[in-house]
């Protein structure tokens, strides 16, 4: 972006930067206050002011300094962007998401402009128009490969499994190491021995990929397409590969989540759900599980039904809890544990009401939405005690299969503990622990669904789920592969595709490999009631 500034007013701007580099805003904001003061025009001193005050948090002080730039350059494209972020930082989303489509619809011809704000529509699942801005910037700079693997992701979301194929491969023709893009490639469709790409992800991996996320990416790419192929030795391989070098960048120590559910299980106990909220709000249905255990394929039956809209892997409950906690303390070291026991003091009502607001507005639209956050299963309880009128839905997978599906699948910046068999195991102990304790301390709230009834029974147990939701019963909820609302999630090929069976009992073509993981489960009792 460029401006016209005065000698003087470059020389202040120059002196603010370097403040700000160095970490001196104190000098920065007042060298900024002496900008604007004596130089009101001068458009770059209010973008400079509005851009620190959002860095510090000061999300009203940016909305005012950046309008006062708009005054001086209404259709300046960077400067409506900034307004963009600063709205959507301030908690203003349906003012962001007006702003930003009035901003798309007035021809931007800027491919960082429009990347920026195709990220900002994907942020809020406005996925057509993240689609129209990147089939823009593609027009303006066709050979840049992660737009066009921008352009497949968006196309994934919306069902357009075909279309995302050739983005995909037209960011690798452009760049063969290009490495989200053969990811990403390899997960859209099932491949077959006669279309594969298992020899070029084989010769990219020959290549000594030095970059550790690079590596994983190719070895997760290169495990699935020899699954699909039946080649399930050398799958699990290269996928124990692909797993070991991603563990080995990240700093994750297992025993810090055990001790957090542990004392979530401590804390919450029968007496912590005598009372409860007056929050009447009954629009949110929420679907735990631990991931790959089947919530998307519920999510997309249930919110085929006209009342119900699916609004996703929802952050917003942990994000509201979390703000309230600070109000608790003043201390921004309190561990895990300890937040555990302070969040029992929480305003479980407001909390409620906080959660509820946060989704808006895509929530508006029916009058229930469905949050399939998997890490909401540890929050259940607190769930019910904020939001008493919910619907709480558990659904549950064979031990052995869900775990070799959290095995298989390279989730990049969550679920930490699926890379390592071991890790895997002594998770997947804890959490089973701590859904059997929901299911005791709140057994009204919560509706238990295994994955393999919903497969082999579809239209029966659905039918009692609607029931369960206070739902008439609609036949096109068994559509659910018709249903066009977008799914960003690990499973958002196969929702597309018809109910099929064929992920019950897959972990027996690993049953030599996954040995020591069915041994601890069996010792802990988790493969109880469990066909084997």
């Amino acid at each position: 972006m460029q401006f016209d500034n005065t000698h003087e007013q470059k020389k202040l701007i120059s002196i603010i930067k370097s403040y700000a580099l160095n970490g001196n805003f104190k000098k920065a904001i007042q060298t900024c206050n002496y900008l604007n003061h004596h130089f009101p025009c001068a458009v770059e001193g209010w973008y400079i002011t509005s851009c620190l005050a959002l860095q510090l948090n000061n999300q009203q002080h940016a909305i005012t300094a950046i309008r006062k730039a708009l005054l001086l350059q209404p259709e300046t494209h960077q400067l409506r962007l900034h307004e963009i972020h600063c709205l959507a930082a301030s908690g203003k989303k349906e003012k962001a998401i007006e702003r930003a489509l009035l901003l798309a619809d007035s021809n931007v011809n800027d491919v960082s402009i429009c990347d920026e704000l195709a990220k900002f529509f994907n942020s809020y699942q406005h996925y057509i128009e993240a689609k129209k801005l990147y089939t823009i910037a593609i027009n303006l700079e066709p050979n840049n490969e992660r737009l066009h693997y921008n352009l497949g992701s968006v196309q994934q979301y919306l069902g357009e499994i075909k279309n995302a194929v050739i983005s995909c491969d037209t960011a690798i023709n452009i760049n063969r190491h290009y490495y989200d893009a053969h990811f990403l490639r390899s997960s859209l469709v099932k491949q077959s021995n006669f279309n594969n790409h298992v020899k070029v992800l084989q010769k990219i991996l020959s290549e000594k990929i030095e970059h550790p996320i690079g590596y994983a990416k190719i070895s997760y790419a290169l495990a699935k397409e020899l699954e699909d192929c039946g080649e399930y030795e050398s799958s699990f391989i290269a996928r124990t590969q692909g797993a070991k070098v991603y563990r080995q960048q990240m700093n994750y120590n297992i025993k810090s989540d055990i001790a957090f559910i542990n004392k979530v299980i401590e804390n919450y106990d029968h007496n912590q759900f005598v009372n409860k909220s007056n929050y009447s709000n009954n629009e949110a249905i929420f679907i735990l599980g631990l991931p790959r255990s089947g919530t998307t394929l519920l999510e997309r039956i249930i919110s085929n039904h006209s009342e119900v809209f699916s609004a996703g892997e929802l952050t917003n409950f942990p994000e509201q809890m979390s703000k309230m906690m600070q109000t608790l303390t003043a201390s921004s070291e309190v561990s895990r544990t300890n937040m555990v026991r302070l969040s029992t003091r929480l305003n479980f009502p407001e909390l409620g009401r906080a959660y509820i607001k946060s989704t808006r507005p895509e929530t508006k639209t029916t009058a229930h939405f469905i949050d399939k956050f998997p890490q909401n299963a540890l929050y259940a309880g607190l769930i019910h005690k904020a939001l008493p009128k919910a619907k709480i839905i558990l659904l549950q997978r064979h031990p052995l299969d869900v775990c070799y599906a959290m095995y298989k699948q390279l989730f990049t910046d969550i679920y930490h503990f699926s890379y390592d068999l071991e890790e895997l195991a002594e998770y997947f102990i804890a959490h089973q622990k701590l859904m059997d304790h929901w299911q005791q301390v709140i057994p009204e709230a919560i509706k238990v669904v295994r994955y393999e009834d919903l497969v082999l029974n579809i239209q029966t147990v659905t039918k009692k789920l609607l029931n369960d939701c206070g739902l008439d019963w609609q036949p096109q909820c068994l559509d659910f592969h018709n249903n066009t609302q977008a799914s960003t999630t690990a499973s958002a090929s196969q929702v597309r595709e018809k109910l099929y069976t064929s992920s019950i009992g897959l972990w027996k073509n690993y049953e030599k490999q996954l040995t020591s993981l069915k041994n601890s489960l069996e010792k802990a009792g988790c493969l109880d009631n469990w066909a084997s």
